[in-house]
């Protein structure tokens, strides 16, 4: 997962997480005055996530996004490289969902095979 952020005037502000909808679990997340620290400036981050369905959730800790009234702030996510979220105007947040589950695993027959015959084979044929 790459997640490419130009900040606005106020990058503190911006803050974002990743939640795995498959596993309930927040997969990655950048929190307010933590990475983005720079005005003007372009961030890229890459991440190492397992397959799943995911919520990209990105915020704006004053409510006015990343775009435009100061700066021309933008977000694009990329997914196994195909580009899955991306804007820069919004109010407080903006969400997108993508990916799927992965398939449970195929399971195994839950019964054993037949006996074998409990009678044993008929004798030779006899002489008439």
């Amino acid at each position: 997962l790459q997640v490419n952020v130009r900040t606005d005037r106020y990058p503190r502000e911006t803050s974002w997480t990743l939640t795995n909808k498959c596993s309930g679990q927040i997969q990655e997340q950048v929190d307010i005055d933590t990475l983005y620290v720079e005005s003007y400036t372009d961030y890229s981050t890459t991440y190492c996530v397992p397959p799943a369905y995911y919520d990209f959730n990105i915020r704006d800790g004053y409510g006015d996004g990343i775009c435009c009234d100061w700066g021309e702030g933008h977000y694009e996510v990329r997914y196994n490289r195909e580009l899955v979220a991306s804007g820069g105007e919004f109010e407080f947040s903006k969400r997108k969902l993508f990916g799927s589950c992965p398939s449970p695993p195929t399971s195994y027959p839950t019964t054993s095979p037949t006996e074998s015959p409990t009678e044993s084979p008929t004798e030779s044929p006899t002489e008439s």
